[in-house]
């Protein structure tokens, strides 16, 4: 993997799991935000490979979880945030593969 796609990976996990602990609001937006940057980064000076494409789906994700949070859907959070992280997880693997 190269080191914009690790970061990126880092950042979506990291997204997922403060999505799941309920502090989104604060700290789960700024690595959104920050891997949109990553992300974008990544497609312009790496590339973008298909290896790849479960991140990015788990970035859009997250992305839209964060325009549309208002932290009374407890489930749906949850299931968005188990969702990033197998689509990370697929990532990696497809990397590695």
């Amino acid at each position: 993997m190269r080191p914009f796609e690790i970061v990126l990976v880092f950042l979506v996990a990291g997204a997922a799991v403060f999505l799941l602990k309920g502090r989104w609001p604060r700290t789960g937006r700024g690595f959104m935000a920050t891997a949109l940057l990553v992300l974008v980064a990544h497609a312009v000076l790496e590339g973008a490979h298909w290896q790849m494409t479960p991140a990015y789906a788990a970035t859009g994700i997250l992305c839209l979880a964060a325009w549309k949070s208002n932290g009374s859907q407890i489930g749906l959070q949850r299931f968005t945030a188990w969702s990033a992280l197998l689509l990370a997880s697929a990532s990696v693997l497809f990397s590695f593969l």
